[in-house]
């Protein structure tokens, strides 16, 4: 629990909610309190939907469904180029699927490593400052990363970042990324993913225009429990606060492009 100082309000993120569970019985309140009606809502929902109570799963595999509400909040999909001299074109292609956490959550990493059948690396960045994991092998990505999100698409505006970067990604399947013709497409796509190209690759490209990016649009489909419960262990936190009242809220905070999601 951290201490916001200018409000003066302890915040507690999502993944402590057992703790907060057991903190609730310590407090007597009564059935109309705001505590009640404003906290313990959240905390149920989270509790029965959470992969880690999930009692028809014991063994603590994680839902497809949480795997994508927390790669909403947590993962990232990019394109690298990397400059080469003894490729064709002198340019080497590589697509990535990562998601970089606290050191203290590597076991979560683990979980999610082996929902995908145990592809890709867990470890911990040289600054001790990341845990992370991390899918870069091209058959992997094709074979079992684009089957989840196809058949478990993201909710979030980075869907518009997966579609795009699974475009490139087959392009590489079909080899095209070899070519220069094929390598420009995949360039002209990747100004469109995140941040767009760096300034090495516009410089070596002028004649690449940036791509406009597609529309966010928010599916009509109603938000999976599950994959509600991966956002929030994203970007969700649970918070108390006990200056004038006592009473506890649940908030997610995105960037302006996701309000459409909040709504």
């Amino acid at each position: 629990i951290t201490l916001d100082k200018k409000s003066n309000t302890p915040h507690c993120k999502s993944y402590q909610v057992k703790l907060l569970i057991s903190l609730l019985s310590l407090f007597s309140i009564d059935s109309n309190s705001e505590i009640l009606l404003n906290f313990i809502p959240c905390i149920l929902l989270y509790q029965e939907s959470n992969f880690l109570t999930n009692k028809t799963n014991p063994t603590n595999q994680l839902h497809p469904n949480f795997v994508t509400g927390f790669t909403d909040a947590e993962g990232s999909f990019s394109i690298k180029v990397i400059e080469k001299s003894s490729r064709k074109i002198n340019w080497d292609v590589r697509g990535n699927f990562r998601i970089s956490l606290d050191p203290r959550d590597l076991e979560l990493l683990k979980l999610i490593q082996s929902y995908f059948n145990g592809i890709g690396h867990v470890g911990i960045s040289s600054n001790q400052k990341l845990a992370y994991f991390e899918v870069a092998k091209l058959e992997d990505l094709i074979n079992i990363i684009i089957p989840h999100f196809d058949k478990y698409p993201l909710q979030s505006a980075k869907i518009i970042d997966y579609l795009l970067w699974k475009q490139c990604i087959l392009l590489m399947k079909d080899k095209k990324h070899l070519i220069q013709s094929g390598f420009e497409e995949i360039l002209f796509i990747k100004s469109a993913i995140n941040k767009g190209l760096p300034v090495k690759l516009k410089e070596a490209f002028p004649n690449i225009s940036p791509m406009e990016r597609p529309p966010y649009i928010v599916s009509d489909e109603p938000l999976d429990p599950y994959w509600i419960s991966g956002f929030t262990d994203g970007d969700g936190s649970f918070t108390f606060s006990m200056s004038a009242s006592f009473y506890g809220t649940y908030e997610i905070n995105l960037d302006k492009r996701e309000i459409p999601l909040l709504l």
